[in-house]
C-alpha cells in the first residue's frame, strides 16, 4: 500500500511537471504573440505616420512652389512641375501702374532711390551725359510658373542643408542689414527666413533681358558683359546706383521685346532696365577681396573658392558631410568702397520677380 501511495504521488508530481511545462510555453508562446502583434501594430502606426508625413510634406512643397496667391495669372493644374500650364507668350509678364497697383509701383520707385553724387562715377560705368536720379517709368510683375517652382524647390533643398547646419556655423552677420528689407517687407508674398531669402537688384540691357525673360537668369554667360572678380556667378546689389553702373540706355530694341513689354512703341526717351529679384542667400560667405588678391573668408580666414574653382564656393569648415556655402557677400574694405556686392553661382536659387523701366535724370 506505502509502494502504491508513493507511486502515485510520484505520478502526481509528474502530471504537475508536465502541467506546469505546458503551462510555461503556452504562456511564452502567448507572450511571444502579443509582442509579434505589437511589433505588427508598432510597424504599421509607423508606416501610417511615415506616409501621413510624406503626404504633408508633398502637401508643404506643393504649396511652397505654387504659384504666390497675388500674381495675376490662373493656373488649375497641380503645381508640379510638369503639369504647370505654359507660360503666356508675353512670358508672364504683368504690366503695373501707380494707379492700379500703388503700393508696390511706390516700393519699386523707392528701389531706386540712390546717393545721386555717386551716379556715373566708376571704372565700370560708359559714359553718358551727368544725372543725380533715377525716375521709374514702367514696371511690370514677372509670372512664370514653373521657374518659380524651379527656384522654391531650390529653396526646399537650401533649407535642408540649413537644417544639417550646426548651430556654431548659422550666421546672418553681413545679410540682416540689406538696404531693400524695408521695401520688400511692403512687396506682396513673404520671404523664407530659414533660408534667408532677400530681394537683391540686378542691372541688364535690352540684349540680355529678353534672354533672360525666355530663358531666366545664367550663371555660365557670367563676365560676358563685366568682369568676374568675384567669381563665374550672378552679381546683385542692394543699391540701384550699383546695378545703374551697368546698364546701357537705349530706346533701341528688338521687336519681340517691345511687343512683349509694351505691345507698342515705348516711352519716349532713354530707359535703363533693372531687375528686382528674390535670392536664396543660404549660409553665405563674406569677404573683401577679389581673386585676384586671393579672396579669403573674412570669419574663418580660409580662401573663399577650392583650388583654382571660380563656380563655386568653398565647403563650409567643420561640417560633415561636406557642404558649399550658397552665396558671396562681398563686403566694403579693400577691394569695394562704395556698394556691397551679392554673387550667386546657381541661377535656380534666383528668381528675377519685377522688371524696373527707368530713366537717368
Amino acid at each position: 500500500a506505502e509502494e502504491a501511495a508513493a507511486a502515485a504521488t510520484e505520478e502526481a508530481q509528474s502530471a504537475r511537471q508536465v502541467a506546469a511545462l505546458v503551462s510555461a510555453d503556452a504562456a511564452a508562446e502567448i507572450a511571444a504573440t502579443k509582442q509579434r502583434l505589437a511589433q505588427a501594430q508598432a510597424a504599421s502606426a509607423a508606416a501610417s505616420a511615415a506616409k501621413a508625413n510624406a503626404v504633408a510634406r508633398c502637401r508643404r512643397v506643393e504649396i511652397a512652389t505654387g504659384p504666390p496667391r497675388h500674381w495675376d495669372c490662373v493656373v488649375t493644374a497641380s503645381s508640379s512641375a510638369s503639369a504647370l500650364v505654359a507660360t503666356p507668350p508675353n512670358q508672364g509678364l504683368v504690366r503695373l501702374s501707380a494707379q492700379s497697383d500703388p503700393c508696390v509701383w511706390s516700393v519699386l520707385r523707392r528701389m531706386l532711390k540712390t546717393d545721386g553724387t555717386l551716379l556715373g562715377v566708376g571704372r565700370d560705368v560708359r559714359p553718358s551725359r551727368p544725372y543725380s536720379e533715377l525716375q521709374l517709368r514702367s514696371a511690370w510683375r514677372i509670372e512664370q510658373p514653373a521657374a518659380w517652382a524651379r527656384y522654391r524647390g531650390a529653396g526646399e533643398q537650401v533649407g535642408a542643408e540649413m537644417s544639417q547646419l550646426p548651430s556654431a556655423h548659422k550666421h546672418e552677420r553681413g545679410i540682416e542689414r540689406v538696404m531693400t528689407r524695408e521695401g520688400a517687407a511692403k512687396l506682396p508674398g513673404s520671404l523664407q527666413a530659414n533660408v534667408r531669402e532677400r530681394v537683391l537688384l540686378h542691372g541688364t540691357t535690352p540684349n540680355s533681358l529678353l534672354s533672360i525673360l525666355s530663358n531666366g537668369m545664367n550663371e555660365r554667360f557670367s563676365g560676358t558683359r563685366a568682369g568676374t572678380a568675384f567669381g563665374e556667378g550672378l552679381y546683385f546689389a542692394e543699391d540701384a546706383g550699383k546695378c545703374d553702373q551697368y546698364v546701357a540706355p537705349t530706346s533701341k530694341m528688338s521687336d519681340e521685346l517691345r511687343q512683349m513689354l509694351y505691345g507698342g512703341p515705348p516711352p519716349p526717351g532713354d530707359l535703363c532696365y533693372l531687375l528686382v529679384c528674390r535670392v536664396v542667400l543660404g549660409q553665405h560667405a563674406r569677404t573683401q577681396q577679389q581673386i585676384s588678391q586671393g579672396a579669403v573668408e573674412m570669419d574663418t580666414g580660409r580662401p573663399v573658392f577650392p583650388h583654382n574653382i571660380r563656380r563655386e564656393l568653398a565647403a563650409i569648415p567643420g561640417v560633415s558631410p561636406p557642404l558649399h556655402y550658397h552665396s558671396l557677400v562681398v563686403e566694403l574694405g579693400r577691394s569695394v568702397t562704395r556698394y556691397r556686392e551679392f554673387v550667386l553661382f546657381h541661377s535656380e536659387r534666383v528668381y528675377p520677380e519685377y522688371l524696373i523701366a527707368y530713366q537717368r535724370v
